[in-house]
């Protein structure tokens, strides 16, 4: 008896060992072109929670790609976002969660963020696109990295000062 589960045992371990995981091709779309920002002020103080009496006009902000040499205004009302600026509630903060652009005909595509006439930030990420999909791997903000994929576990995240 004891030799059968011995042999048993050993069919099972076979069987579970010898199978090779076959890495197939996803059929999912994966997008992710998105930088998440949060705003303060000198004191700390959240200027993104609607509340706050110098809170951000969000509605007033405005996102331009450039492609191809010209710069358009992110504009489509098909969308809940339209001009790809998202306000957001993350935890115990309020964020802007903005579309990077990610055109393929640019290394490193351009995206421009409004905050008024006078005051535009850039943003610049480079992506990779596999068959399904675009997935940024570093961004930029105003010429400085501040995130790439080798951080793992993290998200691109900026907390400004304003």
């Amino acid at each position: 008896m004891l030799h059968y589960s011995r042999i048993l045992f050993l069919l099972f371990f076979l069987a579970v060992t010898s199978c090779d995981k076959v890495d197939e091709p996803s059929d999912n779309t994966i997008i992710d072109t998105a930088v998440e920002l949060a705003v303060k002020n000198e004191d700390g103080e959240d200027i993104l929670d609607p509340s706050h009496p110098d809170a951000i006009d969000v509605e007033a902000l405005r996102l331009f790609y450039k492609v191809d040499g010209e710069v358009q205004e992110v504009y489509d009302g098909n969308l809940s976002s339209p001009r790809n600026i998202s306000h957001i509630e993350h935890q115990n903060e309020y964020r802007l969660r903005i579309s990077l652009n990610y055109t393929e005909s640019e290394e490193k595509p351009v995206t421009y963020l409004e905050w008024n006439e006078n005051d535009t930030d850039t943003l610049e990420a480079v992506f990779r696109y596999p068959k399904n999909g675009v997935i940024q791997e570093e961004v930029w903000y105003n010429g400085d990295s501040i995130w790439n994929d080798s951080e793992v576990n993290t998200e691109p995240y900026l907390e400004l000062t304003r």
